[in-house]
């Protein structure tokens, strides 16, 4: 089992204009059908160290709630997929094992700005061999993947403090009053930027 070409979905996507969301559901389901695991999902490090899940096949949304990985457990298993790809036996209990529902998991470091994050497939049906080729293709796809959602979220803020600026100009121009004006922007920045209080001086 290998993945498809490569890039064969990152291109469709870039040509078809799919959602980053869409675009990670659609990697998933290949690194899935690739190891013949039963379920995939992508794990990004909280501030706290651990980590949770921002997307992911095969799992109910319910489940996608909390942590998966306790920064506890998250050293030795950043360390073994430090390379890429690891598979991953659960003998001893783990949080992420328990999450998984599976007694073993592929686990590919996909590299990011910040800090990284962990495709974790579970019950991979592979030899360890493949696993890191897999784990490699993967790893690039996924990070793509991530930088598309990162930049299509800035390009997003960005066209909506251009919308605001330009409401503020209209405002000032349309009332002729630059103290409304100035409210409105206000206002508009506390809802942007999620504060309760904007001052302009």
């Amino acid at each position: 089992m290998t993945l498809s070409s490569p890039f064969s979905t990152l291109a469709r996507a870039v040509a078809q204009g799919i959602q980053p969301s869409d675009l990670l559901l659609d990697l998933h389901r290949e690194v899935m059908a690739a190891t013949g695991g039963a379920a995939s999902v992508l794990l990004h490090r909280t501030r706290s160290g651990d980590y949770a899940a921002s997307s992911c096949r095969g799992f109910d949304d319910d489940d996608l709630r909390g942590v998966w990985l306790p920064a506890g457990e998250a050293a030795a298993i950043e360390a073994r997929a430090a390379d890429c790809a690891a598979i991953l036996s659960f003998t001893s209990p783990s949080r992420l094992g328990e999450r998984l529902k599976a007694s073993t998991a592929l686990v590919v470091f996909i590299p990011g700005p910040g800090a990284g994050a962990l495709l974790v497939v579970a019950s991979p049906d592979l030899p360890a061999a493949e696993a890191h080729d897999i784990g490699a293709r993967a790893s690039v796809e996924f990070g793509l993947a991530r930088e598309l959602a990162r930049l299509g979220r800035a390009a997003a803020f960005h066209r909506r403090i251009q919308e605001m600026l330009l409401r503020f100009s209209r405002g000032v121009s349309a009332t002729l009053s630059l103290a409304e004006a100035f409210e409105a922007l206000a206002h508009e920045t506390n809802t942007l930027f999620g504060t309760r209080r904007t001052s302009v001086w």
